[in-house]
């Protein structure tokens, strides 16, 4: 079987009115999948980093929503994260 886990920077200070939220660096999620490959059974065959513009906006899902608004009226934010590909037994 094929599967994938993503790994998502920690959010380290809500923005406010005028300010945009503040994450951890991409290290930490980095960090965060090296730990997840050594405890779980699994066999990686790639990883990559992706940037997805607006996928923690209110409304979005996330990194594994299918289809995130862009409106070229606001603006918006790109977000970067770690995706890991793995194989497993079922």
């Amino acid at each position: 079987m094929i599967g994938f886990a993503d790994f998502v920077p920690a959010k380290i200070r809500e923005g406010g009115f005028f300010s945009m939220d503040d994450f951890a660096p991409i290290q930490e999620a980095v960090d965060r999948a090296n730990q997840w490959v050594a405890d779980n059974d699994v066999q990686v065959f790639n990883v990559e980093t992706v940037a997805l513009p607006n996928m923690l906006a209110r409304g979005e899902q996330g990194p594994q929503d299918a289809m995130l608004n862009v409106r070229d009226d606001f603006a918006h934010q790109v977000y970067q994260f770690v995706r890991v590909w793995y194989q497993y037994d079922a």
